[in-house]
């Protein structure tokens, strides 16, 4: 039986215990949080100027598909680009350069497939993280008439910093993402629907 004295003894190693649980969970949860993508970090970076685009894309696109992301889960590495992720990401950067259009009112409809988001040289200790993503675009018109089709690949080097590496290797991948965006709106803009030339 113990004695009044153990019981104390006791219920401060269980506090102790419980202490250390919790700042080992308040520690780990950032580093989980940033195994996923932030939608907002890879936003295209127009730097909230509409790009120059024919009449013909204007308000006219619906985002239809996207496929190909990776789910994350306890096992997935740093660098997960999820496909709501994604999504999220490329309806803002359309409708940051004004491409959008009501779903009422869709003219050309854009299926999107991550073919791959991946760093070269995978490691957690390196000084700086380089992410390649390969990102097929495909905008049919309502007859389902291919409009536009482009594959881009792009790469982002986050630089070494304080954050963690799985921190970088995540805002690698994002980067990534957000210069393919760039990319991509830069080529569209650049060319007609295939219907109005």
């Amino acid at each position: 039986m113990l004695s009044f004295g153990q019981s104390n003894l006791g219920a401060s190693l269980s506090q102790e215990t419980s202490f250390r649980l919790l700042s080992v969970i308040l520690v780990c949860l950032p580093l989980l949080a940033a195994c996923t993508a932030d939608a907002g970090r890879m936003v295209a970076s127009s730097g909230g100027v509409a790009l120059a685009f024919s009449g013909g894309w204007q308000h006219t696109l619906c985002l239809r598909t996207v496929e190909g992301g990776e789910k994350w889960n306890l096992l997935s590495q740093a660098g997960v680009v999820e496909d709501a992720a994604f999504r999220e990401a490329l309806e803002k950067s359309l409708r940051q350069n004004q491409l959008i259009a009501p779903q009422t009112a869709c003219k050309y409809y854009l299926d999107v497939n991550i073919l791959g988001v991946s760093q070269p040289s995978e490691g957690m200790f390196v000084t700086s993280v380089q992410t390649i993503s390969h990102v097929n675009y495909k905008i049919f018109d309502r007859n389902q008439k291919p409009a536009f089709v482009d594959t881009v690949s792009s790469s982002y080097t986050e630089n070494f910093s304080l954050l963690p590496a799985v921190a970088r290797v995540q805002r690698s991948s994002e980067g990534a993402v957000r210069t393919n965006f760039d990319q991509f709106l830069q080529h569209l803009s650049t060319k007609p629907p295939a219907a109005s030339q």
